[in-house]
């Protein structure tokens, strides 16, 4: 009787430890959906936070470029307002040239 008493616990401690391992299983393989679910919570807060500081970096370089546009094309009227000026400058040089070279 006493060798089917220790098969008897020797199968108890089998069934226990497989109910463990399995215990063991369910909780790694929980553990491994915890940490997915984390690092894709982490992964997306992450691209977002990138988005948006691309998005923000977008409007400062548009509102520079406006900027400068706006400065380049003052620029351009100023310079063409200056040609203009000296338009009757250009006109009498260009006519003592041709009166001396005559």
């Amino acid at each position: 009787k006493n060798l089917q008493e220790s098969l008897g616990s020797v199968n108890d401690n089998a069934d226990e430890a497989s109910r463990f391992l399995d215990e063991a299983k369910a909780i790694l393989d929980q553990a491994k959906q915890e940490a997915a679910s984390y690092k894709d919570g982490r992964v997306a807060k992450a691209k977002e936070e990138a988005e948006a500081l691309l998005a923000s970096e977008r409007e400062k370089i548009d509102t520079e470029l406006d900027r400068f546009g706006t400065h380049l094309e003052e620029e351009r009227q100023e310079l063409k307002n200056t040609l203009l000026g000296q338009a009757p400058l250009f006109k009498e040089g260009i006519k003592a040239k041709l009166a001396t070279s005559a």
